[in-house]
């Protein structure tokens, strides 16, 4: 029987090879979308922001690269978050608190994570980050966000 000849590059791929980068991105922006078109477009330079940060890991980006993906993303969550906890705050939404609390906390985790990244996080650490906050954002949209919209709307 021949010996079969394996090729170093089958075992020296970049991670992402291994962990398929299109499960950690988000899909297409309207999926994000509530019906309120401030909400909706923040929703979709998020999904940009998000899945840039995926790119980054899957075409080999070093790590400074990720990290300055990670922290745009970051900053661009909190101006979200503002505009939005504003809209609630004029119209009244009864869930303001609970909701604002969602949003601290995933700025408090993703500061945490910040500073991983920052210290001891290696590639394959950032890939769990990129699936946590993929789910988190999929998560607050369906479970929040979409009874916010239909709370604007029906005041609109």
């Amino acid at each position: 029987m021949a010996e079969t000849k394996y090729s170093t590059s089958v075992i020296e791929h970049p991670p992402l090879q291994r962990w398929e980068p299109d499960r950690y991105r988000l899909p297409c922006a309207s999926h994000l979308a509530i019906g309120v078109p401030a909400i909706d477009a923040d929703h979709e330079e998020l999904t940009d922001a998000h899945n840039a940060l995926v790119s980054a890991l899957a075409f080999g980006s070093d790590l400074s690269e990720y990290r300055r993906r990670f922290r745009g993303l970051i900053e661009r969550a909190r101006r979200h978050f503002i505009a939005e906890e504003g809209l609630m705050m004029a119209a009244g939404y009864p869930e303001l608190a609970k909701h604002r609390a969602e949003h601290a906390k995933l700025v408090r985790d993703a500061e945490d994570f910040a500073t991983s990244i920052d210290s001891r996080f290696d590639r394959d650490d950032c890939t769990a980050v990129a699936q946590f906050l993929k789910y988190w954002l999929l998560n607050h949209v369906e479970r929040c966000d979409r009874r916010l919209g239909q709370y604007l709307l029906a005041r609109a």
